[in-house]
């Protein structure tokens, strides 16, 4: 089907033009966010501005590494170059980034550890070739044997 403005009629013509953008309005009025940082901050710390002079509270400080802990790498290095963060949120995010460059986990592992604890590890205790390590109770006669042959030992 051919297309074109040549082969419109004139009320579709007329319709495209009540839908054409005026000359300097943009095609998203709200924009994008001008500051990134600003408004992950904000929704991290429920605050409008991170005061520079007041250190960060404990409370805040779990809320960013639960959030760092969400975000992807885009997100990181935004954080980290801004200067908006605060030094422990840049520090974090760079930490973090390195590790993903080098191929580790060490430090996005440690805030998990921090934020949610260790994983619980169960360890198998047995005996010589998977034998249980306790053994069952010895009857008199057993216990008899037991202490001939470990006289006959000695």
């Amino acid at each position: 089907m051919p297309r074109g403005k040549e082969y419109m009629t004139a009320s579709q013509l007329a319709n495209i033009e009540n839908h054409k953008w005026k000359k300097g309005q943009s095609g998203n009025p709200k924009g994008a966010s001008k500051n990134r940082v600003k408004a992950f901050l904000k929704t991290m710390l429920n605050k409008n501005k991170l005061k520079k002079t007041e250190g960060l509270t404990m409370a805040e400080i779990n809320t960013i590494e639960k959030k760092v802990l969400e975000v992807g790498l885009a997100d990181l290095q935004v954080l980290a170059k801004s200067d908006g963060s605060p030094a422990y949120l840049k520090n974090l995010c760079m930490a973090i980034i390195t590790d993903m460059k080098n191929g580790k986990t060490d430090t996005v592992q440690k805030l998990r550890e921090r934020q949610y604890g260790q994983v619980k590890q169960q360890i198998e205790v047995t005996g010589a070739d998977g034998a249980p390590l306790l053994q069952q109770p010895m009857t008199q006669e057993q216990a008899k044997d037991f202490i001939n042959e470990l006289e006959s030992d000695c």
